[in-house]
């Protein structure tokens, strides 16, 4: 314990704490307020962990919506009950990181989702046709915590008397290319292709439709700015993906959105016959479309619209191109 709360180890995780900022827990107090709580009571904290005396506050239950439905109970920590389980972390990592597996790569130092990705990719690229998933149902709320930190103290990884029980829904064998991995697919070729699983793409456009969501009042370049940072981040997650007509897809299901939005701010047949002009359109062409009588997906989707707002015209507007980013990324 006293390597727990040596001073350059606490600095390290406090640092590791801000950083990473986080929601307050169950006794309201932020991040920004962690500083004064500690040197004002620090001294105290201190002589409680040391004679083992410090019990953690009780957490803040959040329930997120999963996936496939159902909801995730997350809890959510106090912020100097985060700052102590850092400093342990710290000190713990050294110790048991090198007795996990080779393949096992869930919040490790130094490892990755798309190592994992890779590495999967390369068993099937072997020619290994079948995949086992498991699941356990529900364990941060049913593993055994006194038997689990027997294991601990023992430096034993044997979950076999941990008592967990497998989700059924989740666990299956299967062909490689039915199953998804951390959001990605593979093809079914001999040499498979990584691509983004259909779920992955689904979840993205929902996220998208509930930002969009109250946007028809917004200028666009507002609107853009809205999205941009979710898009250019799930592009960098997806950068392994090799299949590219997915994305190229939802690039223009994004930009049709955003037609749709403009359609629907120009409201009057004349203003959108006039901001079709002044987009290209000519005369006649601009007045027929706009008083087409069809719903605003529909024109969102139409040649005049695609015309008047091509692909060029959101690159000017600063509009990040998901497949333009893995591009990029991949180059």
């Amino acid at each position: 314990m006293e390597r727990v709360l040596a001073p350059a180890n606490l600095r390290r995780a406090y640092q590791r704490g801000v950083s990473n900022k986080g929601a307050p827990g169950a006794d309201g107090m932020t991040v920004e307020q962690l500083a004064d709580y500690t040197n004002q009571y620090w001294p105290i904290l201190k002589a409680r962990l040391l004679a083992g005396e410090y019990h953690p506050q009780g957490v803040r239950a959040v329930e997120t919506p999963k996936p496939k439905g159902g909801t995730r109970r997350l809890g959510i920590p106090c912020v100097v009950d985060r700052l102590i389980q850092q400093a342990l972390l710290q000190q713990l990592t050294p110790i048991f990181d090198p007795l996990f597996s080779d393949y096992s790569y869930g919040f490790r130092p130094n490892r990755s989702a798309h190592q994992a990705i890779e590495t999967a990719r390369a068993h099937v690229a072997a020619g290994h046709r079948w995949c086992v998933e498991l699941d356990l149902e529900k364990f941060f709320d049913r593993v055994n915590h006194d038997v689990l930190m027997a294991y601990v103290e023992r430096q034993i990884e044997d979950k076999r008397r941990l008592k967990l029980t497998l989700n059924r829904e989740k666990s299956r064998v299967a062909r490689p290319w039915v199953c998804d991995y951390l959001g990605y697919g593979r093809t079914w070729h001999q040499h498979p292709r990584m691509k983004v699983a259909s779920l992955s793409l689904h979840r993205l456009r929902d996220r998208l439709r509930e930002l969009l969501r109250g946007a028809r009042g917004q200028k666009m370049a507002g609107v853009i700015e809205r999205i941009n940072p979710m898009l250019r981040g799930w592009a960098g997650y997806f950068k392994l993906s090799q299949s590219r007509k997915a994305l190229e897809e939802l690039d223009g299901w994004v930009r049709r959105k955003l037609r749709c939005i403009l359609w629907r701010q120009w409201k009057q047949p004349s203003t959108r016959a006039r901001n079709l002009m002044r987009r290209g359109l000519k005369e006649e062409r601009a007045c027929k479309s706009a008083f087409n009588g069809r719903g605003p997906w529909w024109n969102s989707g139409a040649s005049h619209m695609n015309q008047a707002l091509p692909k060029k015209l959101w690159d000017q507007l600063g509009l990040v191109s998901i497949l333009d980013t893995i591009n990029g990324l991949s180059a």
